[in-house]
This record gives structure tokens, sequence and C-alpha cells, in this order.
């Protein structure tokens, strides 16, 4: 009986039973493509929109979140960041303190609690960080920061940082900005060279930066080794193709300076049509979202990046998104 039974499951290719058919892993291509797409409004807070594409050109909504939100597929360590505003707790100076004991010639403690707003970028859902500006930066005379999300191509952030000193005993306070450019794929840093494709240079920055000048006598002044090219910044203008806004900058008396960079300066700025090599090439390399988008939005749209194929990873953002 039994050799009649095993005959019958091997001619049979007897097998176990099971619930159902066999489940097998979401192929990345049939994931339709997605992307987020932060935007900004009128006081600089972004918002992050989902968006899918509905196969026909168009696009459907899955959700929106706030901060800026950005897909990186060939990132190293994490393939979605965040960029949020937090507050940290340091020590400052207290001027009073400092003054009273160079007056009395006392030996004082004059350090006292103090909170900063500083940006971060931040891995999803566990990863990096990158703090703006970074740990250490600021010091005892520093008494505000003002972290501003520039703009984004894909992985490339372009972030400023402005920070408001006061020495004790100074007839006033001053400003000091930075930018932070950051390739999230890998986290390093990028010189505003890096995203230049022409910047002016010797007499041409020169006489550009001296037009921004109201003072005749203060412009011509200048000379070349005193103008900088100091920031550059993606500008969508209702498209999803940037032009690249710079900066350039030259020194200024207190009561002269625009404030736009730091206390002593006067800059000047324009848009270029020209792309960095780096940002022409992610583009050519990647689907954008589709055109209708930039024109639907009321806002101002501060970049885009794509959504990784990745069946678990968008499961995750749904706790963020919704859908």
């Amino acid at each position: 009986m039994k050799k009649v039974i095993l005959m019958s499951c091997l001619l049979a290719a007897c097998r176990t039973t099971s619930s159902g058919p066999p489940t097998r892993p979401i192929d990345p291509i049939d994931l339709p493509a997605q992307w987020l797409v932060w935007t900004s409004d009128d006081t600089g807070a972004p918002t992050t929109t989902r968006i899918e594409s509905d196969g026909a050109g168009g696009f459907r909504v899955l959700g929106e979140a706030a901060g800026a939100w950005f897909g990186v597929p060939e990132g190293e360590g994490a393939k979605i960041w965040s960029y949020e505003r937090e507050t940290v707790q340091t020590k400052q100076t207290d001027c009073d303190c400092e003054m009273a004991a160079m007056n009395a010639k006392e030996p004082a403690d004059c350090a006292v609690a103090a909170e900063f707003d500083v940006a971060t970028l931040r891995g999803f859902p566990k990863g990096k960080t990158l703090k703006l500006p970074p740990n250490g930066t600021f010091d005892t005379e520093t008494r505000e920061i003002f972290p501003v999300l520039d703009g984004s191509v894909g992985p490339y952030i372009f972030a400023t940082v402005c920070m408001e000193q006061y020495a004790c005993g100074a007839a006033h306070g001053d400003s000091l900005c930075v930018q932070y450019i950051h390739d999230l794929r890998t986290g390093g840093e990028l010189d505003p060279y890096d995203m230049a494709v022409a910047p002016l240079r010797g007499p041409e920055m020169l006489q550009f930066v001296r037009e921004a000048y109201e003072d005749e006598h203060e412009a011509a002044e200048l000379a070349e080794e005193d103008v900088a090219y100091t920031w550059v910044a993606p500008r969508y203008e209702k498209q999803l193709t940037p032009r690249m806004e710079e900066q350039y900058t030259g020194p200024a008396c207190y009561a002269c300076s625009d404030g736009l960079w730091d206390s002593y300066t006067i800059s000047s700025r324009r848009t270029v049509d020209a792309l960095p090599t780096v940002v022409a090439a992610w583009l050519k390399e990647t689907p954008a979202p589709p055109a209708a988008f930039a024109t639907s939005t009321p806002s101002r749209i501060g970049g885009w990046s794509p959504v990784p194929s990745d069946a678990a990873l968008r499961q995750q953002l749904d706790g963020v998104f919704g859908k």
C-alpha cells in the first residue's frame, strides 16, 4: 500500500498545499513614477506635495507634508531626506554681566542659557543628519540665527544661514551670512563655484557690483580684489527646469550696507539661463514631473526630486504624506 502511495506521489508531483497563490516582490518597474515637489509661500515656509503619474501625461496628488522633502534614489545612505527647523540649547555671554565685571576688574561667570534656531537635513526614516550651521559655528557673541532654504535640484540642496552677532561693548551688532550646498547622495559639501557655469570675474564682476552702489565715490574706490562671488540658487518660475540666480558682493560702510549678505557689504544678483554641469547632467538623466503641476500650483516652486521605486519605502512615506 505504501508503495502505491509513493508511486502516485511521484507521478502526480506531490507538493504541499497553500492557502493561495505564491506572492512575489513588487517589481520596481510595476510602480508608477512619483515625485516630491516642495513649494513655499510668502512667509518662506516650505510644504512638500507628493504626486504620482496618472499614466496619461497628468498627475494625481497623494498627499502633502510640512517642510521640504527630497527623494535621493542614488543615496549612499538614506533615500529620502527632509529639511527641518529645530531649536538647540547652548550658552552665550550676558553683556551686562561682562561689562560690569570688566569695570570692576573682577572675574565673573557671565554665561547664560541661550536657544538658537538651526536647520537640519535628516535622513528618513533613520539616517545621517547634517546641521546648518554645523555644531560649534555660533559662539558667545551670536544673538540670532536665521536659516533659509534657498532651493534644490534633485539631490543638490542650497541653504543660507545668517547669524546676528554682537560683541559686548560694541556700538552695534552685525550680521553675517554663509551658504551651504550639499549633495545628499554623499552628504558632501560643495562650493558656490561648483554651481557656476561662467561666473563674472575680474573687471566684469567689479563693474557689476559697482552698479549696485548708490555712492559713486564708494563705488569708484572698489578694486577687483574687493568683490566676490558669494551665493547661488535655482529659480523655477512656474517651470520645472530652473535658471540659476547668482550673487556678487563688495564691501561697504555699516550705514551703506544693504544687509543682504552682512552688515558691511552691498550685493547684486543676476539670473542666468545656463546650468551648472552637474545640474544639467542630473536633469538630463531624471524624468521630470508632469509640467501641469508647475502651472497649477499657486506657490513658488523650490525644487523637485523623484521618489525611489521601493515599495517598502513608499509605504513608509504614506505615514508622512497620506495616500
